[in-house]
């Protein structure tokens, strides 16, 4: 007998045939196995039973590694890996277990299943973006009802008989989750730690776990819960850059379930066809925190401002009825000790004149040249600087001071870690100041006057009298990110306040913006209204799908469209730069932007090095 199998590092969507000894059993599709691939044992799955004899000698499976996903997974993996042009493996190992599994079994399938996307498939992968799908969106408000909706989500499948799968955003969350659906008094497993009770469960449960539990193997499935899509952590930050939302999308479509989504605000992509359960304007409204915002200049130091913000927040909490575990909550978005740039005379940051953006000090060449440049070494011996490098605009420019044109400049640095430590100095007794990462089980039981965190803090379930968003213009710079995600982060911070019982204070030196403004005068659902109705919102030509792509390869892409409408193809997809000075690929839709590249890659020989679908701040809202 032959078996065809998937190498977890071997040729990308290639499956190699190997001989099936007698002696390892009988053969699963989906089982994970050790194959010799060149002078390597590599691990893989098996994909396809009964391949064809083959004239050349084949090589042996070696071993059984155990149980892997079932059969209908293995075929949407291959489906995702064309989609997304990557091996299929990377989303097989997804849906199979971290570890080494001794027990044996065998999945209940009532006939043997035909792969339609696997290893001689005929079918075409991008009838899975027909959007045939619609999800249910549930806008919880900033109150902290969030779990409250998920429970009354659950109970409705479990009361039907079905599983049901939520996603969390990260494991952060996955506990807090998993002690609130207990009390539904159902089998709560938690994906990957229980992989094996989630294979082989026949009956109804509730599997939780971060992105990579849309892959998990559960048998009578009738859900797909996703608790704020938006976060960051929802999405690959490498390739092949996938949303979770749309894989979560596409297993829904290829398995019949129901899509759903729990979040403070919903992605864009899922308002064209979702049916969207809004509580409230009242609630809604009543649901945000007050918004106080602290305008500083490079010259003040953030030591004088959250002195005078915890005072303030002391006075507020004492009135309070529900219980807090900090006082103030300080979100930094950089751990550590962060590297910067400052003017010894006039003590200004030095920020680049197009972008805005904090410099860093390069100890190489100047004029674009910066291969000496070691963030490392300059920082641990404070040589002199020979320029000033933008890491967005890609320049270098001599190292003077924009403010008084002086050569003194410095390093400078800051992060969570240095916050906590020079707030302690200056404070005192008068307050107890914690890092995040710090915190014990023991601190974590009693009230913290001062927390000082990165802003995942804001994913937890922590309850503070106040949030402080320290240097809240980095969230809006150095991050390619748009309002969108600090509107999300607001959201959050609201959830921790208590809604409207609370305050969130923002410091920075972009206080005068619109965006803040519309932040500090609460008019948020009015924005997010406005969002909802024009797309060209974002600044974008009005198309519905949109990629990132690498410069150079936009440069061969552009030029084969060129040639493919002189041609008489006149095809929808169009190359050009974005504001953020990136470039991107815009389509009508995705199955055409995608169709489009598969072409150039196949006629062309070479791949787009960097195709990042749906960015943040362009597919979401």
């Amino acid at each position: 007998m032959n078996v065809d199998v998937l190498p977890k590092a071997g040729p990308r969507s290639r499956a190699l045939t190997y001989s099936w000894p007698e002696s390892l059993g009988e053969p699963v599709v989906g089982m994970r196995v050790k194959v010799p691939l060149r002078s390597l044992i590599q691990e893989g799955w098996i994909v396809k039973i009964g391949a064809d004899a083959s004239k050349y000698r084949l090589k042996d499976v070696r071993s059984k590694l155990g149980p892997g996903p079932k059969a209908p997974l293995v075929d949407l993996c291959f489906a995702l890996g064309e989609l997304y042009r990557t091996s299929p493996a990377y989303f097989l190992q997804m849906a199979s277990s971290n570890e080494h599994v001794a027990r044996d079994f065998r999945y209940e399938v009532e006939s043997p299943y035909l792969m339609r996307y696997g290893p001689y498939g005929r079918a075409d992968p991008f009838e899975l973006m027909e959007e045939a799908v619609r999800p249910v969106l549930y806008w919880s408000p900033s109150d902290g009802s969030l779990l409250d909706v998920l429970k009354d989500r659950v109970s409705s499948y479990l009361e039907r008989g079905g599983s049901v799968v939520v996603i969390v955003p990260n494991f952060a969350r996955v506990n807090e989750v998993k002690v609130a659906l207990d009390t539904l008094g159902c089998v709560v497993n938690v994906y990957d730690n229980d992989w094996m009770n989630i294979a082989s469960c026949q009956s109804c449960q509730v599997v939780i776990g971060p992105r990579s539990a849309v892959m998990a193997p559960v048998s009578n499935a009738l859900a797909l819960v996703v608790v704020d899509p938006l976060d960051r952590s929802m999405r690959e930050q490498r390739t092949p850059f996938y949303e979770l939302w749309d894989i979560a999308k596409y297993r829904a479509q290829f398995e019949g379930l129901q899509l759903e989504a729990v979040t403070t605000l919903p992605p864009l992509s899922a308002l064209r066809s979702a049916k969207v359960m809004k509580p409230p304007k009242v609630v809604m409204a009543k649901g945000f925190a007050h918004v106080y915002l602290h305008n500083t200049f490079d010259h003040r130091s953030y030591l004088e401002v959250v002195p005078k913000v915890f005072e303030l927040s002391k006075k507020q909490s004492q009135g309070a009825e529900s219980k807090i575990d900090a006082t103030l909550v300080v979100v930094f978005n950089k751990k550590g000790f962060i590297l910067r740039v400052r003017c010894k005379s006039c003590k200004v940051i030095q920020v680049c004149e197009s972008c805005e953006r904090p410099l860093i000090g390069v100890t190489g060449a100047v004029h674009g040249n910066f291969e000496g440049f070691n963030r490392v070494t300059w920082a641990k011996e404070r040589s002199t600087l020979n320029g000033l490098f933008c890491s967005s605009c890609e320049i270098t420019v001599p190292p003077v001071c924009s403010g008084c044109r002086s050569f003194e400049l410095a390093s400078v640095s800051k992060g969570t870690q240095k916050i906590s430590i020079e707030l302690q100095t200056v404070l005192g007794e008068r307050a107890t100041v914690r890092e995040m990462e710090s915190l014990e089980g023991g601190d974590a039981q009693s009230p913290i006057d001062i927390v000082v965190a990165t802003e995942s803090v804001l994913l937890g379930s922590m309850k503070a009298a106040a949030v402080l968003f320290l240097d809240f213009d980095q969230f809006i710079y150095p991050n390619s990110e748009t309002k969108t995600y600090l509107m999300y982060l607001f959201s959050r911070a609201s959830t921790i306040v208590g809604g409207s019982r609370g305050a969130v204070h923002l410091q920075g030196r972009y206080m005068n913006a619109e965006f803040v403004q519309e932040l500090h005068s609460a008019k948020m659902v009015e924005y997010l209204r406005r969002l909802y109705k024009e797309r060209e919102s974002f600044g974008l030509p009005p198309f519905s799908e949109v990629a990132n792509v690498d410069v150079d390869s936009a440069k061969e892409f552009g030029l084969y469209l060129e040639s493919m409408n002189q041609d008489g193809a006149d095809l929808d997809v169009f190359v050009g730069n974005t504001d953020e000075r990136g470039t991107y690929i815009s389509a009508s839709s995705r199955k055409q932007l995608l169709k489009a590249v598969r072409s150039f890659e196949q006629e062309r020989g070479s791949r787009i090095k960097r195709l990042e679908l749906a960015p943040r701040g362009v597919g979401f809202l």
